[in-house]
């Protein structure tokens, strides 16, 4: 009988305890109220001593609702679907996270800053949260898989550079896409008679590059793409030239690459074919050349065609400064190039703003602008 009655009397206590947590001073009911009149299922909690929260449900979305205690409205959070999410962050989602699958996105407003959004995203064993501003910059990412951390630390701690699920995104969801052949971001230009032309050495040649935007579209399975032509000369001599494929989507700007056709040359004749590929053939799809959006550190494949090329770029500096024969640039964007082919291999790139290309390897940029076709 004690037992019982003890345990009648902690029930009868605890519930007078969540009713005492739970009751909510006019002023902040009102505030409430008035913020949100056509909320419903209103249920409210206690975050501390001076901060109540309100759970409900209005115009289809569950939301949360912050206020102090005097009434002063602090902060809301509200589920978002996938359409509901700026254009800039659903971006910033396909070409940094493309291979996440999105689970759930949320909007957070608090007083006097702006708004965030933040995606719960899974892919295998990985759960990662990522908050971005209205622009698609991420302002924080956290990763919440204890298996990949465990990898990343003991690869951290033997040298071996174990690299993370997230590191390098290699899918995107291209059937959203708007594609155009003809435009450009801030950092990629795809108009026709558009030429940068680089020169440097490299050994002991001296190497000249020019790049070309050609008034020719190529085909590459559904997607009309820009034909940009890359002429490499070592000495005088010409040792390759690449028809590379481009589009642009019209609503990020984001740049993919679609392949490329590449002659290489031998005193004056064609000698081989090597690393030539399109993006519907065989397990190949297209890459992300250059984002519309950059990021500091994000990361991802600018060519996907197994056992072909596989480079890969990461965003290592977004104010970066460099003197060449053509002009002083700053606020440029600076790329570390990879491929897992060749593990060894790494090379950087600078892009200028509203130029494109100004440094490739040793290769510095000393004139630009259009030509006659």
């Amino acid at each position: 009988m004690r037992t019982v009655i003890a345990f009648v009397s902690a029930v009868i206590f605890f519930s007078l305890v969540a009713c005492a947590q739970t009751r909510v001073p006019e002023k902040v009911k009102a505030a409430f109220q008035s913020k949100f009149p056509a909320a419903k299922d209103v249920e409210w909690g206690k975050e501390s001593e001076t901060e109540f929260e309100a759970e409900f449900e209005m115009n289809g979305k569950e939301m949360t609702a912050n206020f102090d205690v005097g009434g002063k409205w602090l902060e809301t959070e509200s589920t978002l679907s996938k359409d509901e999410l700026p254009a800039q962050v659903l971006a910033t989602l396909r070409t940094q996270f493309g291979d996440y699958k999105l689970k759930v996105a949320e909007k957070t407003e608090k007083a006097g800053k702006p708004a965030v959004f933040e995606a719960k995203l899974e892919k295998d064993e990985t759960d990662m949260e990522v908050v971005m501003d209205e622009s698609g910059k991420v302002v924080k990412k956290e990763i919440k898989s204890e298996e990949k951390e465990k990898e990343e630390k003991e690869g951290d701690e033997h040298g071996e550079g174990v690299e993370k699920a997230e590191t390098w995104t290699k899918s995107f969801d291209l059937k959203q896409c708007q594609f155009s052949s003809t435009g450009k971001n801030k950092f990629f230009i795809l108009q026709p008679g558009y030429q940068l032309i680089l020169e440097g050495t490299e050994g002991k040649d001296k190497v000249k590059l020019v790049i070309s935007v050609l008034d020719e579209t190529q085909k590459i399975g559904d997607v009309k793409t820009r034909v940009v032509e890359e002429r490499e000369m070592a000495n005088g001599q010409l040792i390759e030239v690449s028809r590379n494929f481009f589009a642009i989507d019209k609503k990020t700007q984001d740049v993919f690459y679609f392949g490329e056709d590449v002659d290489i040359y031998k005193n004056g004749k064609v000698v081989g074919h090597e690393g030539g590929w399109k993006a519907d053939e065989k397990n190949n799809h297209a890459g992300l050349m250059m984002p519309g959006s950059v990021l500091l550190g994000a990361r991802y494949y600018q060519e996907v065609a197994p056992d072909i090329a596989m480079d890969r770029a990461d965003i290592v500096d977004t104010e970066a400064v460099l003197q060449t024969p053509a002009g002083n640039f700053k606020n440029c964007l600076k790329t570390e190039e990879t491929t897992p082919l060749e593990p060894d291999a790494q090379e950087y790139k600078i892009y200028a703003p509203g130029i494109g290309l100004i440094k490739d390897g040793n290769l510095l940029l000393i004139t630009y602008g259009l030509h006659i076709l």
